[in-house]
């Protein structure tokens, strides 16, 4: 399911919109318009005085809905094509009397200079801050109705509003990417950015993090706060590039660079470019993971570099971690002044130590180094988040079978993770393996490599049985059954629950994980069934461990996404980034002179 997109008060008088988006007003201006109030995607909750989106998708237009955005009250509409809409309503005796020159009011073509509202009085700036309340809007003068104005791209003047109204905002942005672990990453960077500042820190929801989520996010983003953390994805040449050009982050990290979404993307040399091209947009410090060679070689180009992993070359080293039973790990990690950190955090795995080093580094580029209680306080929290089915959780059933349920889609190295945590977590229990993985898809040319990978990693991983699912999991049988692993396949998820429920033992510890379209959860459901009655009762708690990869769903199609990790974006409008309405860098430049380019992408993210 697809994370709600949030709602925002984001102001902006016309000139900051015709400024920011390049457009041309088409028919009347209305009063209404002068300063709006509210930028919405969806029609459907459009909130009078709000300027309505209109975007376009695979399989939608926002363009046939905006006549119901102008009747719930949209006080403008940007439209990439001329559209024939309702007139205003006629004058009252009343008001025509009052302000005649309404009558008539003429139509405000392409290009021409609009005056703006009076400016905002030094003490009313102060009092009201950048996003203040509108101003109250005169009574007449300037026409009437909805105003409509046509840009180019409405994905692209999006992605530009929500640039603006960040660009006038005080505070520090972080922004991540990577193959996997973005979601965890930014959990546990907001979580340690929360003990700092309680309050103070906007995060990307859910999975808001393609070119309509993280414009959204960016629009909804409080006065108030004290950082910003935007998760990015991509699936398609470029768009990390331009994604980076709009958020234009002060500190840039990189989780993991390694097979996901080839189809799009390309092989693993184009995926490390893509990945990396955060680097290149001029964020003051560069954090990445230093066990990957990829990561760390695209740092080279940055002026300041924070390394985290197990490497020796690390900045924030994992010198030990270990499972401490079903819902936390111990950790202990080096700091780049010598000093430990032994703590204990819920996330859990290989995947989950990184996530964690990875929020410390970021804490401490921003200023912060916590000790170690203040680290535990801060992530202990992240273990009651519920990510939906699906996402890496483990319970105990009433049976004593310990079910780790990962089904909500796979990729190698997210594979790779869960098969490496679960064989930890089986041995610290004292359990038996058994793995059931789904064929992993989108991989294009990649798939028969990382097919084949996956069946070595499972045959060392010790499992006593390993059940693949669909399509080219067939290979990964094959490769583990060659190295002599025991493994039985079967050609759906209906299948693959009925060997499992035959096969798999009450002292067992499964790992269910594959790709969405596989329906592996399914088998979940078939093991729930038969080892803990009701699904859920009398089991413990489902515990989220380190790796969550989130995908999926129809969203906004193309500006939307398909996927449930969705992206979006901004960049800097406006003259210095501390001033008040300012933007990070210029009229659509960034720091260090870059020009704001915003050619948009869309689809399956990550």
């Amino acid at each position: 399911m697809a994370t709600p997109i949030p709602k925002n008060r984001a102001r902006f008088t016309i000139n900051e919109i015709l400024t920011a988006t390049g457009g041309s007003v088409r028919g009347p201006l209305g009063d209404e318009a002068l300063v709006v109030e509210g930028v919405s995607t969806d029609s459907r909750t459009v909130a009078p005085g709000e300027v309505f989106v209109a975007l376009r998708g695979e399989t939608f237009d926002g363009h046939d809905h905006v006549a119901e955005a102008i009747s719930r009250g949209a006080a403008m509409v940007l439209v990439e094509r001329d559209l024939p809409l309702p007139g205003p309503p006629p004058l009252s005796r009343e008001r025509e009397e009052k302000f005649p020159d309404d009558r008539d009011k003429p139509f405000v073509e392409r290009d021409l200079p609009l005056p703006g509202p009076p400016s905002l009085s030094r003490e009313r700036e102060q009092s009201e801050g950048s996003f203040g309340s509108p101003p109250p809007r005169s009574g007449g003068g300037w026409g009437r109705g909805t105003t409509v104005l046509r840009v180019a791209s409405t994905l692209e003047a999006l992605g530009r509003l929500a640039a603006h109204h960040l660009g006038r905002w005080r505070g520090e942005v972080v922004a991540l990417t990577g193959s996997a672990g973005k979601t965890t990453t930014k959990r546990a960077i907001a979580a340690l950015l929360e003990a700092v500042h309680p309050g103070a820190v906007h995060a990307t929801a859910g999975n808001l993090n393609n070119l309509v989520g993280v414009p959204m996010t960016a629009l909804a983003l409080p006065e108030a706060a004290r950082f910003a953390v935007f998760e990015l994805g991509t699936n398609s040449p470029g768009e990390i590039g331009k994604l980076a050009r709009i958020v234009r982050p002060d500190v840039a990290l990189v989780t993991l660079i390694a097979s996901a979404h080839a189809e799009g993307l390309g092989g693993i040399e184009a995926i490390a470019r893509e990945k990396t091209a955060l680097y290149r947009e001029g964020a003051r410090v560069a954090i990445g993971n230093a066990d990957d060679d990829r990561v760390v070689a695209g740092m080279a180009a940055a002026s300041q570099r924070i390394g985290y992993g197990e490497s020796a070359t690390a900045d924030y080293r994992i010198v030990r971690r270990e499972p401490a039973g079903l819902s936390a790990a111990r950790l202990e990690i080096r700091r780049p002044d010598g000093s430990i950190l032994a703590f204990s955090t819920p996330l859990l795995g290989h995947a989950g130590a990184l996530a964690t080093a990875a929020a410390i580094a970021t804490a401490g580029a921003l200023g912060h180094e916590l000790d170690a209680p203040a680290i535990e306080a801060a992530l202990a929290p992240l273990a009651a988040i519920d990510e939906g089915p699906g996402r890496m959780q483990a319970r105990r059933l009433p049976s004593g079978l310990v079910l780790v349920d990962d089904s909500y889609n796979a990729n190698p190295a997210s594979c790779r993770a869960s098969i490496d945590a679960a064989r930890e977590l089986a041995v610290s229990l004292g359990k038996k393996l058994v793995l059931v993985l789904g064929e992993m898809r989108e991989l294009g040319a990649e798939s028969a490599r990382a097919h084949d990978e996956l069946g070595e990693w499972a045959a060392a991983s010790g499992a006593r049985l390993v059940i693949t699912v669909a399509g080219e999991a067939e290979r990964a049988s094959r490769r583990a059954r060659d190295r002599g692993q025991k493994t039985e396949h079967a050609a759906g998820a209906e299948a693959a629950a009925d060997i499992a429920v035959d096969r798999v033992e009450a002292g067992d510890l499964v790992l269910v994980k594959g790709s969405r379209g596989v329906k592996t959860a399914r088998v979940v459901a078939a093991l729930v069934d038969r080892y803990g009655g009701q699904r859920g009762a009398g089991a413990s708690a489902p515990t989220v461990w380190g790796w969550v990869e989130a995908r999926g769903g129809r969203g906004a199609g193309r500006g939307g996404g398909r996927g449930v990790e969705e992206r979006g974006g901004e960049g800097g409008v406006g003259a210095g980034r501390g001033g008040f309405g300012g933007g990070r860098g210029g009229d659509f430049t960034g720091r260090g002179g870059a020009d704001w380019k915003a050619p948009w992408g869309s689809g399956v993210v990550s």
